[in-house]
């Protein structure tokens, strides 16, 4: 069985409605925290969590044409949002600080909106702000770019993760 495919839907949001279930019974079915699904559903992990694969297969669902859905799911998302936010043309202001604080100031977004809004896991960006990373991970740089964010942005925001470091 195939997942449905909808612009506006998560590929795992889909199933689970399918199989005709609440976010808290599924989450009991697959053996992972209600949040966890939750943030599956919000397309913040790069992949699909193992619990979840298992699930998808207990569904009869590919595993194949479900990871590639999923990712169809967040670059379609991080493409809506990055346009209605305008990253194509977002230009960093002067290095004052953090520049994923800054950023997320530039775009008027607390963390767990940035991380809902492109498909970041909220814990790199934790990382990214308190400066345990100390340079730019790549789930977040795919997510900007995927937005719409230039090449020329990504590397000054990169190199600003560098200096800060």
């Amino acid at each position: 069985m195939g997942l449905v495919t909808a612009r506006s839907n998560n590929p795992i949001r889909q199933a689970r409605v399918l199989a005709g279930m609440t976010l808290a019974q599924a989450s009991i079915e697959a053996g992972v925290h209600l949040q966890a699904f939750f943030l599956q559903e919000q397309g913040v992990y790069p992949d699909l969590l193992p619990a979840i694969q298992a699930w998808l297969v207990v569904h009869e669902y590919s595993l194949p044409e479900a990871l590639e859905e999923y990712h169809a799911y967040q670059r379609g998302k991080r493409r809506a949002n990055g346009e209605r936010l305008g990253l194509s043309i977002l230009e960093l202001g002067p290095p004052l600080g953090n520049p994923v604080l800054e950023l997320r100031g530039q775009l008027g977004l607390a963390r767990m909106g940035l991380a809902k809004e492109f498909c970041v896991h909220p814990g790199t960006l934790y990382r990214c702000e308190t400066g345990i990373s100390r340079s730019l991970p790549g789930q977040l740089r795919d997510a900007l770019r995927d937005g719409g964010m230039s090449e020329d942005v990504l590397n000054d925001l990169a190199y600003r993760m560098e200096e800060v470091g």
